[in-house]
Order: structure tokens, then C-alpha cells, then sequence
């Protein structure tokens, strides 16, 4: 972060004063989303399907249930960061490994389907990224109290700060992790399946990053360094309303406002659910995300249901043919009631 003294006084904040889930810790977000895990192990839909969002990550590896309970006790955040490498993971590293520690710890046996039901959720939560280089925000008003963050990145790639500068990156995650624990709370209070629990943590953790965690690249009060092209502000653009979009197949609202002028305004707000105004892309871009009913360039395709290494009973989840590697899963097609189009793919 710059050195200049912030001005205390200034009315205008960022998103880093959202609190989410009543201020509670690392630690007691962790056994709230074990806990949470346990309900979620005997509330899955056998009969249902998880609804699977398309971000565009490219080279997704697949895991399953039994990997995931091996790699609880060590090696868990390199096995499940290494799922796709540059990324942020909008649902947390640490909050992923509580649910499935209760998942399988809540549950000691679970039939083929089950088994098939439970990888297919944990999958789908693990697709919920975003490139790392793009997670952030910088404000041209230096005082505006916590007004640049970067989420860690590969050094050099970073769009809002310098090398090894994150700003108040901690502070946004852990609110992130409170926010996205509370919807799913809430959820399951209301007695719902575990697989609308944790589509209700995807869905926070979308709305969550775009209105507190992810300004947009030219928005007119943001700077990115002075490095990043304007080609790399359009793929930045193209990735956040990518993710407006699928939050709002999920269930968020749009909030009001006519514009759509892609360098309006961003107002990094606090502790919202919804999402903004679409903004305007370059046209190709457009018709990737917004497809309208004139473009036909793209067939709709069912999303396609994730194959298992499953048994007719897997008995405290022993693993199920260890010789054979995790699939690797290829980027699926969006679902919406827009028209499908293209799938985005990117790298790091």
C-alpha cells in the first residue's frame, strides 16, 4: 500500500468494513463449516443435481470424496489450490476442507449414488475461481482508507499493486469467508438441501467478490499499475461480468440503474447480495457473456453430469480405484435463460 497518512474523517469507505458472519474467527468459521458439512452429508437431493457455474476455468482436475478426506489431516491446501493454479478460490481453501472433513466425518457410509452426489457438489464448488492477477481493487482517491488490495499473485501479474503488495487482502478474505458462511447458515436453518446450501455459498461468494473484492479494470475511479494494457483490462472486464452473470443464474438480483457505461463509477459496496448493472464490453466480448436472441453462433448443451469413481457402498469412504488419477474436467457450457454462448477460457 502507498505511504501517504489516510484522512480518517472521509465519509467515502471501501468494502473491507463488511463484517459477514458477526465477526467470528478463522477458528470458528472452521467448525461452523464442518458443522455445516455434517448437515449437508445427510440433506443431499440423491435425485437432483448441483447447479455447475461456468467461469471459464481452464484445466479444472476433478476430485473425490475419498482423496479429499485423505488430504484433511495434511496437504490439503496445495492438493486442492493445484485443482487449477492462479486462482482465487471464492469459497475458500480452508472453508472447503471443513466441509469435507464433515462430510465425511458426519457420515460414515454412503451408497454409489451418494458417493456420486457428494463429488459432484464438491466439484462444482471447486470451478467457483477467479484468476488471482484480476482479485482486487485500487482507488485513484489515496484517501480512501484501505483503498488498494491485491490478492497474492505470481509476481509481476498483479493488476492493482506492486510485487509482494496485498494491502488489506486478509481482512477481505476473512470477511469473504464470514459472508459466505452466514448465507449458508441462514440456508441451512431453513431446513434446505445440501445442495441449495451450498449453491447459496457459491452464489455469496460470487456476489461477495464483485461488489467488495474485484472492482472493475476501467472503472474511472480505479487504477490498475501502469503495466497493464488495455487489452488486459478488457479480459479483466470480460472475466467480472462473466461472474455478475452466473451469479444472477444462481439467483441474485440486479440492482437498479440505467447505465451501462463500462467506466461508471464503483462504489465497492458493502455487505450487498446482489449484483450491478451490466457493464458494456467490446462486442465479441459481449456476445460471449450476454448473448443476445440474434446470435446463434453456439448450440445449447446440457451441462454434463461429472463422473464418479464410485462402488455400490463405500464403507468410511475407502478410497475407490487409487491407481486411477482424478479426471481432468473440461470448462462446461453455461446454463441460462439467455441464449448459450460461447465458453471463455483462460489461463493463469
Amino acid at each position: 500500500m502507498g505511504k501517504a497518512k489516510r484522512k480518517r474523517t472521509l465519509k467515502k469507505t471501501n468494502s473491507t468494513s463488511s463484517t459477514g458472519s458477526g465477526g467470528m474467527s478463522h477458528a470458528a468459521l472452521s467448525k461452523g463449516f464442518r458443522d455445516l458439512g455434517n448437515q449437508i452429508a445427510v440433506t443431499l437431493d440423491t435425485n437432483g443435481q448441483i447447479v455447475r457455474i461456468d467461469l471459464g476455468v481452464k484445466d479444472l482436475k476433478a476430485y473425490t470424496l475419498a482423496e479429499g478426506k485423505q488430504k484433511i489431516g495434511s496437504g490439503w491446501g496445495p492438493f486442492y489450490r493445484t485443482r487449477a493454479s492462479g486462482m482465487d478460490e471464492l469459497v475458500s481453501t480452508a472453508s472447503v476442507r471443513e466441509l469435507v472433513a464433515g462430510m465425511t466425518q458426519g457420515k460414515k457410509s454412503y451408497t454409489a449414488n451418494e458417493v456420486k452426489q457428494a463429488e459432484e457438489a464438491l466439484n462444482a464448488i471447486s470451478a467457483v475461481r477467479l484468476p488471482t492477477k484480476y482479485v482486487g481493487f485500487a482507488y485513484k482517491d489515496q484517501n480512501v482508507p484501505n483503498g488498494k488490495v491485491q490478492h497474492p499473485t505470481s509476481p509481476d501479474e498483479g493488476f492493482w499493486m506492486g510485487k509482494k503488495e496485498i494491502g488489506a487482502h486478509g481482512t477481505l478474505d476473512l470477511n469473504r469467508r464470514r459472508a459466505v458462511y452466514q448465507a449458508m447458515d441462514e440456508e441451512a436453518k431453513n431446513k434446505s438441501s445440501g445442495f441449495k446450501i451450498l449453491e447459496t455459498g457459491m452464489l455469496r461468494s460470487l456476489t461477495f467478490t464483485v461488489n467488495e473484492f474485484m472492482g472493475p479494470a476501467d472503472a474511472d475511479n480505479l487504477q490498475t499499475v501502469s503495466k497493464i494494457t488495455q487489452d488486459e483490462k478488457d479480459e479483466q472486464m470480460l472475466v467480472r461480468e462473466q461472474a455478475k452473470e452466473e451469479a444472477v443464474r444462481l439467483g441474485a438480483k440486479r440492482r437498479g440503474g440505467s447505465s451501462r457505461s463500462r467506466t461508471r463509477t464503483w462504489e465497492g459496496g458493502s455487505g450487498q447480495r446482489d449484483v450491478s448493472p451490466e457493464r458494456t464490453l467490446k462486442p465479441n466480448d459481449e456476445k460471449k457473456v450476454r448473448p443476445n436472441s440474434t446470435n446463434t453462433a453456439a448450440p445449447t448443451v446440457a451441462t454434463p453430469v461429472l463422473q464418479a469413481h464410485v462402488v455400490a457402498v463405500v464403507p468410511a469412504l475407502t478410497p475407490v480405484h487409487t491407481s486411477t488419477p482424478a479426471p481432468t474436467l473440461a470448462p462446461t457450457v453455461r446454463r441460462s435463460t439467455r441464449n448459450t454462448g460461447k465458453v471463455i477460457k483462460y489461463g493463469k
